[in-house]
């Protein structure tokens, strides 16, 4: 199963809003067919619910505040509008992220509990996203006067005419509040997807060396025989040592490779005494190193040993290119997130501060109850929608910052000098911190949600302020 199934109620109410099509429609005779049907949909029902919410809006503004709350309540759809033509403009684009996705040869358990995660998040969202509709069209029957859901055109129920406009207006709040939240899920969902990413790359990071430090002991074995060969070599003839040579003899002989007994304590004692001996006449230590080098490795354990080494040494090397390109990868992928979402997300952050505001103030003045809990619906819906941009935003950039930790707290001391060097290199673009950008303006994170929250209570409080006098 595909990861980027998880979106397939967000694609459902996309294409029913006209905005998006399966690719498997591209070369398709039926494509045709659907090009009419998203010209279709456009104009009957985005453009055709904007312009009924602007015409009310122009017809009751400065007239009666809570009309103008009513009318103003609505402009959601703007930003839906804006995000709606940035989804059909960029579906090839975003058709490539989903491939990125899909294509993931490495297809560990994070990214599929985040695609499960993430598709429980389809029907939670999107759901709550339909009941406020369908909430929002009980509105009118509540009133002592039937009315249309948007107030407009000012039909009586007894026109014959009402119905129609009812069941149209009906259908396209609908149709046009889910397949925004739809739009609003793919957006946060490849953003999720994205910090996923970081965070298995942090883990193949801390497993680079791992191979290769499981043969340090039998490195420090063959490094201590070669010490303890040469010191035995330079203090030879000399009578400061003449005990110590007799009872490091028996021990001399259980140096072989694959033991675990360690002389370090004696190679210490040994370079303590050296500094006090008279090291003229002694054999050349290049030379004598030569030899001892040249007598371990004739052992075939050590030679195998060796080989075992350079291979793992490579294989580390590789890991190491790959994580760096995998690292450069996901910075296109945030980056080409940002160049697609940031406008549509900054039109939305520009409208929610005060239809957030607005909402707040209906529900602490109306008294019908059907439209109370319509309202906390929406203003639910609309506190989501910040939520998800922000908090898979904030994903992004804590997991950035932790990939630099992650390379370092690999096993890099047993690595060879060009998989440091490498490590060295993706250390340093680590340090800098990825986060998508709205608008080239903020960063989305939980700072900016909780900056836009304090700013619609500030709204709330001057309108309040307002309707008192």
């Amino acid at each position: 199963m595909k990861l980027t199934q998880c979106f397939k109620v967000s694609y459902f109410w996309l294409i029913l809003g006209g905005v998006w099509y399966p690719r498997s429609l591209d070369n398709s005779r039926m494509l045709y067919a659907v090009n009419f049907y998203r010209v279709f949909a456009t104009i009957f029902i985005n453009v055709g619910m904007l312009a009924i919410q602007f015409i009310y809006f122009f017809t009751v503004v400065g007239k009666d505040l809570d009309k103008t709350v009513d009318a103003t309540a609505l402009f959601t759809f703007v930003g839906y509008l804006y995000k709606a033509i940035t989804v059909i403009k960029n579906r090839q684009r975003i058709n490539k992220l989903l491939d990125i996705i899909d294509n993931e040869t490495d297809k560990d358990d994070l990214l599929r509990n985040m695609a499960a995660n993430i598709n429980f998040v389809s029907f939670f969202y999107n759901g709550w996203a339909c009941l406020t509709a369908i909430m929002w069209n009980l509105i009118p029957f509540t009133k002592a006067t039937l009315t249309l859901p948007f107030y407009y055109p000012d039909l009586t129920p007894s026109s014959p005419w009402f119905v129609t406009w009812y069941i149209y207006q009906a259908t396209i709040l609908i149709i046009n509040g889910v397949a925004q939240t739809s739009a609003d899920h793919l957006f946060g969902g490849l953003m999720a997807f994205a910090a996923t990413q970081l965070k298995l790359l942090q883990h193949k990071l801390e497993a680079i060396g791992t191979k290769t430090d499981s043969t340090m002991e039998i490195d420090e074995a063959i490094n201590s025989t070669a010490r303890k060969r040469v010191l035995f070599a330079k203090t030879r003839n000399n009578p400061l040592f003449e005990n110590k040579l007799k009872r490091d003899q028996t021990e001399k002989n259980e140096a072989t490779i694959g033991n675990k007994i360690y002389y370090q304590k004696e190679v210490d004692e040994l370079k303590f005494l050296c500094k006090r001996c008279d090291l003229s006449n002694i054999y050349s230590y290049n030379a004598f190193v030569a030899r001892a080098e040249e007598e371990l490795t004739a052992n075939p354990k050590i030679c195998t040993h060796l080989a075992s080494k350079a291979q793992r040494q490579q294989e580390d090397y590789e890991e190491t290119v790959s994580c760096v390109e995998y690292h450069l990868k996901i910075i296109w992928f945030v980056d080409e997130l940002t160049d697609i979402f940031g406008g549509a997300a900054f039109g939305q952050f520009l409208l929610a501060a005060p239809l957030i505001c607005l909402s707040m103030f209906i529900i602490m003045t109306s008294s019908d109850v059907t439209e109370i809990v319509t309202r906390i619906l929406y203003f639910g819906c609309l506190s989501g929608q910040l939520f998800i941009y922000c908090f898979c935003g904030n994903l992004i950039k804590t997991q950035s910052d932790l990939v630099a930790t992650a390379a370092y707290k690999s096993h890099w001391t047993s690595t060879s000098v060009r998989t440091q060097k490498a490590l060295h290199l993706l250390i340093i673009r680590g340090q800098k911190t990825m986060s998508v950008v709205a608008g080239n303006l903020f960063e989305l994170s939980l700072v900016t949600f909780g900056a836009l929250l304090k700013s619609s209570y500030s709204f709330f409080a001057v309108l309040s302020k307002q309707r008192d006098e």
